[in-house]
């Protein structure tokens, strides 16, 4: 099995060597001095080694050696990269749950309506963003939760209640009152029901 940081720095590998190459030089990666990558572009010659970030402090004597044999090689340039994990980051639009499950009751998305024969939101819960993207009139924003249900049926004059939940995307484009815009999608999944 091959470690996170080694993956992690395949992937720096393969991202400079397209780099390099786009800037023109020509490039060998594992170059047999020990380096992850060599460049070369007229007559200028570039040593490149790749570290993960984390592996930086065990790793201080061989970067040291590599940057020496750089020099004795005759290399222009010996450069150290550090490859570091993509940092998350924790986005939270308060009120959104609220909002959601407002505008969910007040629009009622077709895959729940045609489960009962009066369908209604109950709460919005679990969000988790995927993508926002905010401009001077509105946000726009994507993401995954869950919406609670509760089902109401009346075959035979009394009135039968399920409640239930399902996972949904959504779409929506919040106005400056971080409202909900008409034109925002909203897609429940209620393949669960339907097994």
């Amino acid at each position: 099995m091959i470690a996170p940081a080694e993956y992690l720095r395949a992937a720096k590998v393969d991202e400079l060597t397209r780099k390099f190459k786009h800037e023109g030089y020509d490039v060998s990666v594992g170059a047999s001095e020990g380096f992850d990558l060599v460049a070369v572009k007229n007559g200028k010659r570039v040593a490149i080694q790749v570290q993960a970030g984390d592996q930086l402090a065990s790793s201080s004597e061989r970067l040291a050696r590599l940057r020496r044999l750089a020099g004795e090689l005759g290399y222009n340039d010996f450069r150290l990269v550090v490859a570091n994990p993509p940092r998350q980051v924790e986005v939270k639009i308060d009120g959104l749950e609220m909002e959601l499950c407002r505008y969910m009751s007040e629009n009622v998305p077709d895959e729940l309506a045609i489960l009962s024969s009066n369908t209604v939101v109950v709460d919005v819960g679990g969000l988790e963003i995927d993508g926002v993207h905010a401009g001077p009139d509105e946000i726009q924003v994507t993401g995954t939760g869950l919406v609670d249900v509760e089902l109401q049926y009346d075959p035979t004059g009394e009135l039968i209640t399920t409640t239930t939940d399902f996972p949904f995307r959504f779409d929506v484009t919040l106005g400056p009152d971080l409202s909900i815009r008409d034109q925002s999608k909203i897609y429940v999944d209620t393949s669960s029901w339907e097994e």
